[in-house]
């Protein structure tokens, strides 16, 4: 066989490998990363240390209000959402008003001391330790009490003239006696031999994920049997 047979399979070989992994990192389901419990929570296992070293990729801002009282054996879907901080989401089930402004699920003291309406940070992140062209991503939500750290993340790259997923970055989380757990982001050095065209990317489908809908649950019939109770949510 000569070599020029043996150098367009070899570039076979290498283009299916690379569609495969291309194909890979388009799955358009959302792999979530829980906090629960002061753990670092990935595909369902914590992790040993409660830390991991990612590529952060974009961020997200949230509002999100959830109806009823909190059922850990099901999942649970906010009725009304905003990604803007502005206006219900379009999608949302039950908006609570045609504003966030004025809303009264967003005034102090609509949940105890508090607002009903809970204000987060959707974060798109990939493991380091993969390929960045196949690497799975994920999604975490930080609450209001650790939303300090993304935002100072974000600066610390900005201020540096880099994109954040150039940084390896480590995620971190420990308990805390006030508010449950603390998560944070701290870039750690600058990722090496990284192809920029790949990273952006990963970086807009990590924007394009984070600003997916919540999924609807229609409700079954009353002459029908309930559904099993679905797995809860991390």
């Amino acid at each position: 066989m000569s070599n020029e047979i043996v150098s367009v399979e070899e570039q076979i070989k290498q283009q299916l490998a690379l569609q495969q992994e291309k194909m890979a990192a388009l799955s358009s389901k959302a792999n979530l990363i829980s906090f629960k419990g002061g753990q670092l929570i990935v595909d369902g296992m914590p992790v040993p240390g409660g830390e991991a070293d990612v590529h952060v990729l974009a961020t997200q801002g949230e509002r999100s209000f959830y109806k009823g009282a909190f059922d850990p054996s099901v999942v649970q879907v906010p009725v009304c959402y905003s990604f803007d901080g502005t206006h219900p989401h379009p999608e949302a089930t039950e908006p609570q008003s045609d504003a966030c402004v004025g809303c009264p699920q967003n005034e102090w003291g609509s949940k105890g001391r508090g607002k009903a309406c809970r204000e987060s940070a959707r974060v798109g992140l990939v493991p380091a330790s993969a390929p960045l062209a196949s690497a799975p991503l994920y999604q975490a939500s930080f609450p209001i009490t650790s939303m300090g750290s993304v935002k100072d993340f974000f600066a610390r790259c900005a201020n540096s003239g880099k994109l954040s997923g150039q940084f390896v970055a480590k995620l971190r989380v420990v308990p805390d006696a006030k508010s449950f757990f603390k998560a944070s982001l701290t870039p750690m050095q600058l990722a090496e031999n990284q192809d920029l065209s790949t990273l952006m990317e990963r970086t807009n489908q990590a924007r394009q994920m984070l600003l997916t809908p919540y999924p609807v649950f229609e409700e079954a019939p009353e002459d029908e049997a309930p559904p099993a109770k679905r797995n809860t949510k991390i």
